[in-house]
């Protein structure tokens, strides 16, 4: 709203019918020395609020500051393609300030065929507003071995009965996504053993495949460790 108005010193808001300032709504103002929102009705601030003259209604403290704030796990979002145990990650979201109603957050994918998003919905409450509830996304694999790895964006929307958070700001995630590329091992039965004397249970079998679809040929070397090595027959190398 005030973006081009840096240079901008006094600002007179009194009596506009503003119910709250949402955060960053002031951040360009830098130059700004005086401003007036009085008899505005206002219940919530954009803290931090270091303005000379600030004319308000009642003091500062009284005032809540609402915003919606996001906390990734390890400081950053990053998954995988494949399917194993760092294919998801999570982050919370949380509110500033104790809502007067419900709000909703809508929780979107901007790339569902790189990374979903569990759950789509999120709801706040004057209960668990600032317990921080938990959004778990999950790298999608496209079969495809690539080069680099892949970003994606999610980005959230509120609804509440509640104007300070109705439609408020809400800042979005950047999600990592890593090359799923990667060889996996299915042991028959679920392990290789082998008997010395010739016969149906001297010998047993394994497959390698890989995780992703490669760009070009992969070659697999086999080799049998230890004095004693058993023969072996591979298909293929």
């Amino acid at each position: 709203m005030f973006d081009k108005l840096t240079s901008l010193e006094w600002l007179l808001l009194k009596n506009n019918s503003l119910s709250s300032l949402r955060p960053g709504v002031l951040d360009k103002l830098t130059s700004l020395c005086y401003l007036d929102l009085k008899q505005n009705g206002l219940t919530c601030l954009p803290f931090p609020l270091s303005i000379a003259d600030l004319r308000l209604d009642k003091p500062k403290s009284r005032y809540r500051r609402c915003g919606v704030f996001i906390t990734e796990s390890g400081g950053y979002t990053q998954v995988s393609e494949a399917a194993r145990t760092t294919n998801t990650d999570t982050y919370t979201v949380a509110l500033d300030a104790e809502p007067t109603a419900s709000v909703t957050i809508e929780v979107t994918s901007g790339e569902p065929g790189t990374a979903r998003v569990s759950p789509a919905t999120l709801t706040l409450t004057s209960t668990n507003w600032n317990s921080g509830q938990t959004v778990t996304v999950t790298g999608v694999d496209d079969k495809v071995s690539q080069s680099n790895d892949r970003s994606a964006t999610t980005s959230h929307s509120a609804t509440s009965a509640d104007s300070a958070y109705d439609g408020i700001d809400i800042p979005s995630v950047t999600v990592s996504v890593v090359e799923g590329a990667g060889v996996r091992i299915i042991k028959s039965d679920d392990s290789t053993g082998v008997n010395e004397t010739a016969g149906t249970t001297n010998t047993d079998t394994y497959t390698v495949a890989l995780d992703t679809e490669p760009i070009a040929s992969v070659s697999i070397s086999i080799k049998v460790n230890g004095p004693d090595n058993p023969f072996y027959n591979p298909s293929s190398e």
